[in-house]
């Protein structure tokens, strides 16, 4: 069974909730608490590109229903991934197994048998 993923906002390294994120796009917070969010996002380059981003596609389509496409398309790529490794386990045959130790005890006795004969 996976674990479950949380949510794509949820990062416990960030200084930036998810509320402030989204009134920033909105252009809904103060002049210095924008000013706070655009230095945080200068500081990491994958937020800055993720944020340039989500900033393009705010334009046409609602922020919130942006994340949203975007949290179901990352746990749907992730199930079949995880799909896609349980597929390519090999299942383990207890006969494959009982079958590689007579081959080898055999071997292991004609070795014996051969040896006995030489000396």
């Amino acid at each position: 069974m996976q674990p479950t993923i949380p949510p794509i906002w949820q990062n416990p390294d960030s200084p930036i909730r998810e509320e402030e994120l989204i009134a920033y796009f909105e252009g809904k917070l103060s002049a210095d608490r924008a000013h706070a969010v655009e230095l945080w996002l200068q500081h990491s380059s994958f937020e800055e590109d993720a944020t340039e981003g989500l900033s393009m596609a705010a334009k046409e389509v609602s922020l919130q229903k942006t994340a949203a496409l975007l949290e179901r398309n990352l746990q749907q790529q992730l199930k079949e991934r995880g799909l896609r490794k349980e597929k390519r386990k090999i299942p383990a045959y207890p006969y494959t197994y009982v079958a590689v130790f007579l081959i080898l005890l055999l071997l292991m006795l004609a070795y014996w048998i051969i040896q006995m004969q030489t000396s």
